[in-house]
């Protein structure tokens, strides 16, 4: 048993997934090993619900069932700590699947989506996206998860059926600071990999194509960053779809995949700017461009450039856009002090500049994925100190996060990580 600190147990009562180290009092019974399923209890014995043990992360328990729970009975029911896991993720997929279908996902337009989304579907330290009709990504970036590999599997496996191919892919820098170098040695490591790859279909550099809100894009669910498609833009490409005027000039600034911009390309804007550092991303994007048609590949021009120093040069041309948008990498990697002012810093300046690029009346919409800023609930305000300092006046028509499979729990906000804001620009 692992029982928590006193006056910690009431935010575990309502759902709260991860038990801190200063939260927890102590052990009882048997020392647990890492990834041992654990019952939480408080200090008068009454139990909170079942997680799994890691004595080298910040998180001593991930909690993945709580006593209210109907699953909490069925889960106790079972003496095996594999079947327990399984059937775990099984009736938790099963809900997932459930709430996606409520939301008409997948659809005759999309059929790549995030069917688990961590702690916002209950599985903490666990995400499963859907690429495509057959290419399921399980993306890992805690010990439990590397520990009960087999289980989380077969218990996925159980209710997405045999027509599937399961792609497990492993977070490397978070594993790490949740204790995986700890428990697996490196000799295990590359057994991992070892199995990983052979598991994968086609290997390294083997693209599927997904379809999204009508487009095709290449994906790649082996070696692809993150889990090889971002879907958390969908519902914010679409909206801004509908932002863009027959005849506009637009600029995707940080452009990765290009789907902002065919999204612009489809309202039909004279022209489309896509610019980004990465010469791989930029290729991927004239790929996507292509798929969908001659149309979009004219349409959209793709410039690799820093966007920091391509929006100097545009306004020493004096170039201005009808829309912009700027989807800049995570900026903020944590709230701590010097790092988070920092990171304020870069987002002012990366603002200022787009600000200024925008014609009077144009639409500008701007993104942070930091969770760190989204949940410090500053990065509107800080557009609007920034829209100050460059005599431009702003007013917001949209703030929105992640799409919505990208579900979050009540209990835990802070879940919560990207923001995209549509403002309009005088």
């Amino acid at each position: 048993k692992a029982v928590v600190a006193r006056g910690k147990a009431r935010i575990f009562r309502d759902g709260h997934p991860l038990v801190y180290e200063n939260a927890l009092k102590e052990l009882k019974g048997p020392e647990p090993r890492p990834g041992d399923l654990v019952t939480v209890v408080d200090g008068e014995d009454n139990v909170l619900g079942i997680g799994t043990f890691n004595p080298y992360s910040m998180f001593r328990v991930r909690l993945l069932c709580h006593a209210h729970e109907k699953l909490f009975e069925d889960l106790r029911g079972l003496d095996k700590e594999e079947d327990a896991v399984q059937t775990m993720i099984a009736k938790r997929v099963r809900l997932a699947q459930r709430r996606r279908l409520a939301l008409q996902i997948p659809s005759s337009e999309t059929n790549a989506y995030r069917l688990c989304n961590g702690e916002g579907d209950r599985l903490s330290g666990l995400v499963v996206d859907v690429l495509g009709p057959k290419h399921v990504v399980v993306s890992s970036s805690s010990l439990w998860c590397e520990i009960h590999k087999q289980s989380i599997l077969a218990g996925i496996q159980q209710e997405l059926g045999g027509g599937v191919e399961l792609i497990w892919r492993s977070s490397e820098a978070r594993l790490a600071q949740d204790g995986f170098n700890e428990v697996f040695d490196e000799e295990d490591a590359q057994e991992d990999a070892q199995e990983d790859d052979a598991d994968a279909s086609g290997g390294e550099g083997s693209d599927i194509v997904i379809s999204e809100l009508g487009f095709k894009y290449y994906a790649n669910p082996t070696s692809g960053q993150k889990t090889g498609f971002y879907c958390d833009q969908r519902e914010n490409r679409e909206f801004f779809g509908k932002l863009v005027q027959p005849g506009a000039r637009v600029a995707d600034l940080c452009c990765f995949c290009g789907s902002f911009s065919m999204h612009a390309a489809r309202a039909g804007a004279a022209s489309v700017t896509a610019v980004d550092s990465s010469a791989a991303a930029l290729e991927l994007a004239a790929r996507n461009a292509e798929l969908n048609g001659d149309d979009f590949a004219q349409r959209i021009s793709f410039v690799k450039d820093d966007v920091s120093k391509w929006m100097s040069k545009a306004q020493e041309e004096q170039h201005l856009f009808d829309v912009i948008v700027l989807d800049p990498p995570k900026l903020a990697p944590s709230r701590a002090k010097r790092a988070f002012d920092r990171a304020k810093t870069r987002y002012k300046k990366l603002n200022r500049a787009a600000l200024e690029l925008v014609k009077p009346g144009g639409i500008l919409v701007t993104c942070t994925c930091s969770a760190a800023m989204t949940q410090s609930k500053e990065f509107v305000s800080l557009l609007q100190g920034t829209a100050r300092d460059v005599g431009r006046e702003i007013t917001v028509i949209k703030v929105s996060g992640a799409a919505t499979d990208h579900t979050l729990n009540p209990a835990y906000p802070e879940g919560e990580y990207l923001t995209a804001v549509f403002l309009v620009v005088d």
